[in-house]
């Protein structure tokens, strides 16, 4: 058994990683007043959905409290609270993700989606057919992250060109959590099925997630193309 209470996926079927259950995943280009842009995803294959959510969960043991990659300049204290690992923990090599991942396999399909998607030459968005599995690929720089109680990730910008931020986990077993564009006041809550793409350099939050001590509730799958 793992240390603590960490909540398992439901969902007992899992069939092929392609297999279509009613629903189509949608992709929506948003622009907001406050000058805010990104993708918001719905409705993700659930099989998908669940099969990433498994692969998540079982990375929990081996991951970091804060990863390691993020430390307030000011305080020097870690601004993530909250496990992640690369995904490269477990599948060292593209090749192996590509066969293997279901995480990687709901980046793709998102990306494949995404990128039928029009969007104004100069909108930092028109980059997502870069990523395409015929093209640069994202499969080098997944992150797979279970946040807790009380975990969160203070504002901050990524280092990579777009982010993605993937829910696959049951949003009804804890509140808090949302992302929030710091820059524009814009949030979204997270919901399972649900995900966003968005420009790397926005500020952004993780807002604190509550829940069940020792329980890790929040599951996402963020990949960041680069």
């Amino acid at each position: 058994r793992f240390a603590g209470r960490i909540k398992k996926c439901k969902g007992a079927a899992f069939g092929p990683p392609f297999f279509c259950v009613g629903q189509k995943m949608k992709a929506e280009y948003v622009k907001k007043p406050t000058g805010a842009e990104f993708i918001h995803i719905t409705d993700m294959n659930e099989i998908m959905v669940e099969r990433a959510c498994r692969e998540v969960w079982k990375m929990i043991p081996v991951m970091g409290d804060d990863n390691g990659s993020a430390y307030d300049q000011e305080n020097q204290e870690p601004k993530r609270k909250g496990g992640a690992a690369w995904l490269t923990r477990i599948f060292r090599d593209l090749e192996a993700q590509v066969l293997f991942s279901d995480c990687h396999k709901l980046v793709e399909t998102v990306v494949e989606k995404a990128s039928e998607l029009d969007f104004m030459p100069e909108s930092p968005l028109s980059t997502i057919s870069m990523f395409r599995s015929d093209g640069m690929g994202p499969t080098s720089s997944i992150l797979l992250s279970a946040y807790g109680d009380g975990d969160h990730y203070k504002a901050h910008e990524d280092r990579s060109i777009l982010s993605m931020l993937l829910w696959v986990s049951d949003n009804e077993d804890f509140t808090g959590g949302n992302i929030h564009f710091t820059q524009f006041g814009e949030k979204i809550p997270p919901k399972k099925g649900t995900g966003v793409i968005f420009p790397s350099f926005y500020a952004h939050e993780v807002e604190t997630v509550h829940t069940a001590p020792d329980m890790k509730a929040r599951y996402t799958v963020t990949c960041f193309c680069a």
